[in-house]
């Protein structure tokens, strides 16, 4: 097709929405070229790599007699979105699911198709109301050690505490006041809960790569 004919093309639609059948046609072509724009799996790709592969797919989109044509640049600012929102959506169902409980979730049940689970696997993991460094300052009173799991040749590692009794090595670290005590106590409590919140992402990153290498045995099984 003449490259100016598809540039008129593409402008006619650079503000027409998406309709549902483009997003599942677009949904499918990225995950039969996930392993170069979603690094899945251990292939390496380079930019040049993704962009040559956003053309192809563009390409494929445009050809398949829906009547709309896309740039590369339109298509991937769209799975952009679709992942972002994906991520909203988990989020919100995991905020849910803590205040009720662990209930059940307000939100939609997510189809359990392969191209749907592909996306909730490659959407990045995000703990809810995780404590942050910046919320109190960290004065650590609870000792850790690195626990090293391995998953195929993939190491991940939790953060553990230790039940030892350590001495305060000077008077300054024996609480003076009722103030003191609570504030060691919150001190203890965050540094507590911040652990915690580390293996819960752990054991999630490690779910999620185990997950992974079996599509990926099975891919090559086929």
């Amino acid at each position: 097709m003449n490259k100016s004919i598809v540039e008129k093309d593409v402008s006619k639609t650079k503000n027409k929405p998406f309709i549902p059948d483009e997003l599942s046609l677009l949904s499918e072509l990225v995950y039969k070229h996930r392993f170069i724009l979603e690094k899945v799996g251990k292939q390496y790709s380079t930019v040049a790599d993704k962009r040559n592969t956003w053309e192809l797919l563009a390409n494929e989109f445009n050809s398949t007699g829906l009547n709309v044509t896309r740039s590369p640049d339109q298509l991937k600012k769209k799975w952009d979105n679709i992942k972002q929102t994906r991520k909203t959506e988990i989020r919100d169902t995991k905020r849910h699911q803590y205040a009720t409980g662990g209930g059940p979730s307000c939100q939609p049940t997510i189809n359990d198709c392969t191209v749907d689970q592909f996306l909730n696997e490659i959407t990045d993991i995000e703990l809810i109301d995780t404590p942050d460094s910046d919320y109190i300052p960290l004065q650590s009173s609870v000792p850790t050690t690195i626990e090293n799991k391995t998953v195929s040749d993939q190491p991940v590692y939790f953060i553990t505490t230790t039940s030892n009794n350590i001495s305060p090595k000077s008077p300054k670290a024996y609480p003076t006041g009722k103030k003191d005590s609570d504030k060691m106590k919150k001190n203890e409590d965050f540094e507590q809960n911040r652990l915690e919140s580390f293996k819960h992402e752990a054991e999630l990153r490690i779910k999620r790569q185990t997950n992974l290498i079996e599509q990926e045995k099975a891919i090559h099984v086929c």
